[in-house]
């Protein structure tokens, strides 16, 4: 769910001009990506709009509100959805070449998930020499130090 606070930073963002990347972490949340145009102005409108007039309801989750009630056809938005490949997992082995962006799920408090987060971008910045180098080597998901304090 959207708190009415996140709908009013993301309006304040789009008015900017800014892009915004966020997740949102719920039953149907997830990561996204807005680029700021009029169509996302107008989608971010609907949804402060829904906030107001629908303050207890479904209609607060952005997954929910970005398709169930026309609007985003309407305004001609599009909306992709990530495969899953490009989203690696701290406690699951993922293939370094494919990925976008880690989800550190499995932690149960903030001080392991910094600290095995900062083992992955370690070892990630290491990869990347490697593969820049274009050096053999025997480095795999499984070579990953983390995790070390977030439940495996």
């Amino acid at each position: 769910m959207l708190s009415p606070s996140r709908v009013i930073l993301l309006t304040q963002i789009v008015e900017l001009g800014y892009h915004v990347a966020f997740t949102v972490i719920s039953g149907d949340g997830g990561f996204f990506h807005l680029k700021t145009n009029e169509r996302t102005y107008q989608f971010i409108k609907n949804l402060n709009l829904k906030r107001v007039l629908y303050p207890d309801s479904e209609h607060q989750s952005l997954c929910k509100v970005s398709g169930n009630d026309g609007f985003i056809d309407l305004i001609g938005m599009e909306v992709s959805y990530f495969s899953e490949v490009n989203f690696g997992r701290l406690c699951l082995p993922c293939d370094l070449n494919q990925i976008y962006t880690i989800q550190a799920n499995c932690c149960e408090d903030i001080d392991s998930k910094i600290h095995d987060l900062k083992l992955v971008l370690d070892d990630w910045r290491k990869f990347k020499e490697l593969s820049a180098n274009n050096a053999s080597s025997n480095w795999s998901p499984l070579s990953w130090r983390a995790p070390q304090k977030c439940i495996a």
